[in-house]
């Protein structure tokens, strides 16, 4: 069955440049790969996905996050972390699936559990309402988080 958890994002959580979703999508990533999972990150565009990499890269100054990006649907299957703009199709048992694509994706559905990240604005809920019901509809267990900034 599949598990699909939504983190509504604090506007003010943010890292060096990244916007809050970019933050939080490295913070989890890292959080999830250190619990043992395999993880593909799906971003909106290119750039959305080499800021990913950079920050990967950055994220941490005394330890290593093992990640790469996908390039020329070349998938490197040691890699514990890979970040795309556009979906490749691998193995989903046993990955976790990380999205910061603000529309429906029909993809998602192939994976058991999945991240869906929520920037605070209006138009984001509205999209991730849609993808809620979605989810829903074909009976993924949803679980809804709501991330604040700590003091």
């Amino acid at each position: 069955m599949q598990t699909v958890t939504f983190y509504i994002l604090n506007k003010n959580i943010t890292h060096n440049k990244l916007t809050p979703t970019e933050t939080f999508a490295c913070k989890i990533a890292i959080i999830k790969w250190r619990e043992g999972n395999r993880i593909l990150i799906i971003c909106n565009n290119n750039n959305q996905a080499i800021n990913i990499n950079t920050a990967l890269w950055e994220y941490e100054i005394n330890s290593f996050i093992p990640h790469d990006l996908i390039k020329n649907k070349k998938i490197e299957k040691n890699i514990p972390i890979l970040i795309s703009s556009q979906y490749h199709k691998i193995k989903t048992q046993n990955v976790l699936l990380i999205t910061l694509i603000t529309q429906n994706i029909k993809f998602s559905h192939n994976f058991n559990n999945v991240i869906e990240l929520v920037p605070n604005d209006e138009l984001s809920k509205q999209w991730a309402r849609q993808r809620y019901k979605e989810y829903k509809k074909i009976g993924a267990t949803l679980i809804t988080v709501k991330t604040y900034e700590k003091k």
